[in-house]
Parts: C-alpha cells; sequence; structure tokens
C-alpha cells in the first residue's frame, strides 16, 4: 500500500510543480511587498521610538563594568587588556560620570560632575586617596568645559547606559539621518519566539573628510526589537580604517556585538549586558573583545549632595553651602506612623464598646 501510494504522488508530481510555480511566485511579489512595507514602518516607528526612549534613560543611575581581551593574530592566544568601572548618576538637573580603572594601563580615576551651580572635574593620582580639583566651572552647568571631549554630561551618560540605541558609538537618531546611511532591506526575523527586524545598511564609502570627524562605519546589518523601543539585539558592522603598518592601506574590520536587557518601567529596556568582537585582520591589530556588564536602576533618585564637591571631601565654592537632604521621607514615615496609632487607637475604641456593650447585656436586670 505505501508503494502504491508513492507511485501516485509521482504520478501527480509535474501537475504538482505546475501548481508550485503558480502559488509560489505571488508569494515571492507579497514577500517583497512585506519587505517594503517593513522597511517603511522601521523609517516611521524606529525614530519616535528612540526619541521617547531619552527622557526615561535619564532617570537610569548604577554602574557599568568593563572588560577587554585582546586575542593574537598568529597563536590566537587571549590576553587580558583592562578592567574599568563607570558609575553614573543621573537627578533633573544634577550629573555625575566617574571613571575607576580596575586593571591595565588606563587613565587616573576621574569624577565629572555638573549640579544647578556648577560644575566641575576631579583626578586622583594612583595609589592616592584624595581627590583633586582640576576643573570648576561656576558659568557653563552642562558639563561641556570639564569633559575631556567637550560632550555634555547629559549626552556621555546617554552614550554609557543606552548603548543598544546606537550603531558605531553614534546615536540612531543620528545616523538614519545621515545622507550616506541608506537602508537596503527590512527583513523580518523570529528568534526564540520573538520577532525582530534585521535591517541592512550601507553608509557609503567612509574616507576622511574636511571639517568632519572621521566615522569609519562602512556597511553592516542591525538587528532590532520593535516591541521594546526599536532597540538594538545584535549588530555585524564592518569599519573602514587605516593599517597599523604604515603601509596607508585601508582596511574593513569586521565587528559583531550582542545586547542583552530587562523590562523597565512602561517596558522599556535597561541594559544588562554587551559583548563586542572585533576580528583580527593584521598583525599589528589584533582582535579584540569588550564585555559590558551593566547594573542599573530606575529609583531611589540620588540625593543633590551627591552631586557636589563636599561628597569627594572637598570644600564648596566660597559663598556656596551644601544642599540639604531631602526630608520627604522622613514626613511620610510620621505620616505613617500616626496613621497607624489612629488605626491603633480606632480598634481599641470599638473593641472597648464592644465589650461595655456584651457586659451590659449579660447583667442581671432588677426587677
Amino acid at each position: 500500500m505505501v508503494f502504491v501510494s508513492r507511485s501516485r504522488w509521482f504520478g501527480w508530481l509535474p501537475l504538482a510543480a505546475l501548481v508550485a510555480a503558480l502559488v509560489l511566485l505571488p508569494e515571492r511579489a507579497a514577500y517583497g511587498q512585506e519587505s517594503r512595507s517593513l522597511k517603511e514602518r522601521f523609517l516611521t516607528e524606529a525614530p519616535k521610538a528612540w526619541e521617547e526612549y531619552r527622557p526615561f534613560a535619564a532617570r537610569l543611575s548604577g554602574t557599568i563594568t568593563t572588560q577587554s581581551t585582546l586575542t593574537e593574530l598568529n597563536t590566537g592566544k587571549v590576553v587580558p587588556n583592562t578592567r574599568v568601572k563607570i558609575e553614573c548618576k543621573q537627578k533633573e538637573g544634577h550629573r555625575l560620570f566617574a571613571i575607576e580603572p580596575l586593571e591595565g594601563p588606563t587613565l587616573d580615576p576621574m569624577v565629572l560632575a555638573a549640579n544647578p551651580r556648577y560644575a566641575f572635574r576631579l583626578k586622583r593620582p594612583k595609589d592616592k586617596t584624595d581627590w583633586l580639583l582640576s576643573h570648576l566651572d561656576l558659568k557653563v552647568l552642562d558639563g561641556t568645559t570639564v569633559d575631556l571631549e567637550a560632550m555634555p554630561l547629559p549626552e556621555r551618560i546617554h552614550q554609557s547606559v543606552a548603548q543598544h540605541f546606537e550603531a558605531y558609538s553614534i546615536p540612531l537618531s543620528t545616523r538614519i539621518r545621515e545622507p550616506s546611511f541608506k537602508v537596503l532591506r527590512a527583513t523580518a526575523v523570529t528568534q526564540d519566539g520573538r520577532e525582530f527586524v534585521r535591517i541592512d545598511f550601507d553608509n557609503g564609502d567612509p574616507m576622511p573628510q574636511k571639517n568632519r570627524a572621521y566615522d569609519g562605519l562602512k556597511s553592516g546589518s542591525l538587528l532590532f526589537d520593535p516591541d521594546h523601543s526599536w532597540c538594538l539585539v545584535e549588530s555585524e558592522i564592518a569599519a573602514k580604517h587605516p593599517a597599523h603598518d604604515g603601509s596607508g592601506l585601508w582596511i574593513l574590520f569586521p565587528h559583531k556585538t550582542t545586547y542583552k536587557y530587562r523590562e523597565g518601567t512602561g517596558g522599556f529596556p535597561i541594559l544588562t549586558r554587551t559583548v563586542t568582537q572585533r576580528k583580527a585582520v593584521e598583525k599589528k591589530s589584533p582582535g579584540m573583545e569588550y564585555i559590558y556588564e551593566f547594573d542599573l536602576r530606575e529609583s531611589p533618585e540620588p540625593e543633590e549632595e551627591e552631586f557636589t564637591l563636599t561628597a569627594y571631601g572637598l570644600p564648596e565654592p566660597v559663598g556656596m553651602s551644601v544642599p540639604r537632604r531631602s526630608r520627604a521621607w522622613l514626613w511620610f514615615g510620621l505620616a505613617g506612623v500616626a496613621a497607624l496609632g489612629v488605626g491603633f487607637l480606632f480598634r481599641w475604641v470599638v473593641r472597648r464598646r464592644t465589650t461595655v456593650q456584651s457586659a451590659a447585656s449579660q447583667a442581671p436586670v432588677l426587677k
């Protein structure tokens, strides 16, 4: 019976092939239309979602631990390189960004901070415990004058806590508006039961140009999660940079990054881990791996005092005092205690009244 059944199916093969051809051709066209609609959806929805994420990211504080290793091209040996701890604190009108090297040849510990009254930069020499004030600004309060690259502190911290909204260190909201950035394809991708969108792109020829910082991003693909603010899940890119041997040649360096995150308030994604791998493509440029571990929180909000010189054992600028800690917690605590006391008092009165009424009902009646 099995062989008879198989012979019947083989007899129908030519007709089945014809039907399949007629059916599959429209499906290909539909897939092309779906791809174009995905592209339009990405270009319409993603920029809005990225902008909506910024106010949420401005409420995140916590620590980021980075670790990098080198992979030798000839031997494949993995060598530890650096380990750094970054601390970010944010409160409305207040920003703090601190760097503490843990291993490897890096900069001295440094603190960049700004509050509504002044901005400052601190340094601490290695093997020392006291902080030194290296810059103080009473006028420019966004942190640009204390940042070594003249970047506003809000942007500096945003780039640190929102790496899943960047492509090669440039915010996606900026990338997508650049004339050289072209979306080639948009494809639906399913992984572990979740729906993602892969965007293949080209960024032209990123050669150095006059009056413009060199970028290097050449091409690649970006995997997005449309259910979580269109954040990145994975990126595979090629960056073009000059060879390290002095030959004058330009080489494409492949990079791959994966992003892990958890849900915060409103479903916004909060980074927990990123891993970036760069392959070794020349002898003088070993492969590298960067691992970022994030411990970010939405609350409790830092106190104003944490953004001052006093927090680091230094005096406040002349004529300025240390902000007093908020006592809202104290008043809420007292209100809670008072409410609890009223509750106990009410319960005692009710129980006493019930006891008195019960005793009166059981007392003998004199006639």
